[in-house]
């Protein structure tokens, strides 16, 4: 009984762990596809020559404020200035 209690308690830890994952997900989902590539619609953005880059530096400064409970994911999400040769993405 106290083994099916220990599998019992792993089972409903992995189960938090993974909604959580997927919560965290869908937030950088919807930051993506809303903040960025929502600004590059002119219906949207009313603006027909937003570049990229300009869509990037509009959006990071909301980045510490969409995701202040994953500062890991917010960090990551910071754009650099110059990515060097040797990072992947």
């Amino acid at each position: 009984m106290g083994f099916s209690l220990a599998l019992y308690r792993r089972a409903v830890h992995e189960r938090d762990k993974a909604n959580r994952q997927t919560a965290i997900a869908s937030s950088i989902n919807r930051f993506l596809s809303d903040d960025l590539l929502g600004r590059g619609n002119p219906f949207t953005s009313g603006k027909s020559s937003e570049s990229l880059m300009d869509a990037i530096k509009q959006a990071s400064p909301g980045i510490d404020r969409k995701f202040h409970d994953e500062p890991l994911v917010a960090a990551r999400l910071q754009p650099n200035d110059r990515p060097s040769a040797r990072q992947s993405y």
